[in-house]
């Protein structure tokens, strides 16, 4: 079995990522700043409020990689230890699945050796689409 539990400064260099899964959604953030920009014509005491809540977000909030969707593999970086990752090749998944919660939402894995692994994760559609398309035929829908 080649999935493992790695360092991530032993991951492969030359690794294609398809998607990358952070735990700040910058995308969310810049549009909510770019309203409170926009708010100054309106209200700029909300328009500060927005503006400078949404800068603190970005500029100081931390960042933590949760998951990297690659080619052949995807890893998860939720280990104990921070310099720890979990490397985990497509054909060597016998089933996963995405569980919605009301708090957060988890993406489960059963591998061939008969481990599990879980993560906290976000982005049901995005990720759905890659595992349907990486490891296809495997996933086991929870309701």
């Amino acid at each position: 079995m080649n999935s493992k539990e790695i360092k991530a400064y032993n991951l492969p260099s030359d690794r294609k990522v398809i998607y990358h899964m952070e735990t700040k959604p910058y995308v969310v953030l810049v549009i909510i700043l770019i309203i409170g920009f926009l708010m100054f014509a309106i209200n700029a005491t909300l328009a500060i409020v927005i503006s400078a809540t949404m800068a603190y977000a970005i500029i100081l909030l931390p960042s933590k990689v949760i998951i990297d969707f690659c080619e052949e593999y995807v890893i998860l970086y939720n280990r104990p230890a921070k310099s720890d990752c979990m490397m985990i090749y497509y054909d060597e998944i016998v089933s996963w699945s995405y569980k919605k919660g009301s708090v957060e939402d988890e993406l489960l894995f059963e591998l061939i050796d008969g481990s599990k692994e879980r993560v906290e994760c976000f982005n049901r559609y995005k990720v759905r689409s890659i595992l349907n398309e990486y490891a296809s035929d495997k996933e086991i829908r929870i309701k």
